[in-house]
């Protein structure tokens, strides 16, 4: 299985979506659209307990858990 998905993300897509700072390709645009968020210096997600800002929504998550949830 690991294989045939390695070779499918290496087999060149029909309808390549190529980032335009990058080599990456993408099939999908919801897969180019969360690459282009890695190049963004955008940090929209903010903890409303001690002000510290993310740039994806399950890295607040993983702060909240660890820094504020009971016991944390």
């Amino acid at each position: 299985v690991a294989q045939q998905n390695e070779e499918w993300n290496l087999s060149d897509p029909v309808n390549p979506l190529k980032c335009i700072q990058c080599d990456f390709v993408g099939r999908w645009p919801t897969e180019l659209q969360k690459h282009a968020a890695s190049h963004s210096t955008s940090r929209p997600f903010k903890c409303l307990v001690c002000s510290l800002t993310y740039k994806w929504r399950w890295d607040l998550a993983k702060h909240w858990d660890r820094a504020h949830a009971c016991g944390g």
